[in-house]
C-alpha cells in the first residue's frame, strides 16, 4: 500500500492543528533517512511524495505519540 503524504498533512492541518504537521514531519525525518524522503519532502509534501506501509506506520506512531489520537484516513 502507498499513501500520499498529502492526504496525511491535510488530515492533520484539519483535525490537528495548522502546524502540527510541520511538528510531526521534524519529528519523524531523521527515520526517512535513506529512504529518499528528505525534510523538504516531508514539509512541504507533494503528490510524488508516497509512503509505503512502514513510513506510513512511523508518521502514525508519531502522532499518536504526540497528540494521543489514532491518524483516520480512507485510502
Amino acid at each position: 500500500m502507498k499513501i500520499e503524504a498529502t492526504k496525511i498533512k491535510e488530515w492533520c492541518d484539519a483535525n490537528l492543528s495548522p502546524v502540527a504537521w510541520q511538528r510531526i514531519a521534524v519529528k519523524v525525518s531523521p527515520q526517512f533517512r535513506g529512504t529518499g524522503i528528505k525534510l523538504g519532502d516531508l514539509l512541504n509534501p507533494t503528490d510524488a511524495v508516497l509512503l509505503d506501509d512502514q513510513g506510513y506506520k512511523i508518521i502514525k506512531s508519531a502522532v499518536e505519540e504526540t497528540y494521543n489520537v489514532s491518524i483516520a484516513i480512507t485510502v
